[in-house]
């Protein structure tokens, strides 16, 4: 859930839907990342990251 985020609960109800997040930030190590893309869907921001090179 994005800190902030009124609707976060709504978008993961529940814990192991954020799973993915948390084996990825723990795979990248020291890397920081970049943003690999933003865009608006539907009205909603969505983006993605890229690490390790």
């Amino acid at each position: 859930m994005m800190l902030g985020e009124r609707r976060g609960r709504a978008s993961h109800p529940r814990e192991e839907h954020l799973l993915p997040l948390h084996a990825m930030a723990g795979g990248a190590g020291e890397d920081t990342g970049r943003q690999a893309f933003q865009d608006r869907v539907l009205g909603s921001l969505q983006s993605a990251f890229m690490f390790g090179g």
